[in-house]
């Protein structure tokens, strides 16, 4: 289940579970979808652009962890958060920022 709150300042929440995003460079409607061959993203923190599998690989996760990883989409399509993980620097709060979006996923288990 994703969550979206929206913050009327800078707001910045520094943990993995959520991304902290400026509200002014996200176009809707969002999507979630699993990773995909040749995905890319500018992580949050680095310098460049990263495959998302390559990012995976040194974060040490088994397949079976990188076949459940999602990432959230903007209208164009670029990746802006790999869910649980890492925001995409591209869309992160920073000095110009005036509304926050505050992004949480949590995943329900029956």
């Amino acid at each position: 289940m994703l969550k979206i709150e929206s913050q009327p300042q800078k707001y910045i929440l520094k943990d993995s579970s959520y991304a902290c995003l400026d509200k002014s460079k996200v176009s809707f409607p969002l999507t979630i979808r699993p990773i995909q061959s040749g995905d890319r993203f500018f992580p949050y923190g680095m310098k460049g652009s990263k495959l998302l599998s390559d990012y995976l690989t040194d974060r040490h996760l088994s397949i079976f962890e990188k076949r459940r990883t999602l990432v959230l989409g903007d209208k164009q399509g670029h990746i802006i958060w790999l869910v649980n993980h890492r925001p995409d620097a591209r869309f992160c709060v920073n000095d110009l920022t005036q509304e926050t979006l505050l992004f949480s996923f949590f995943n329900r288990k029956k």
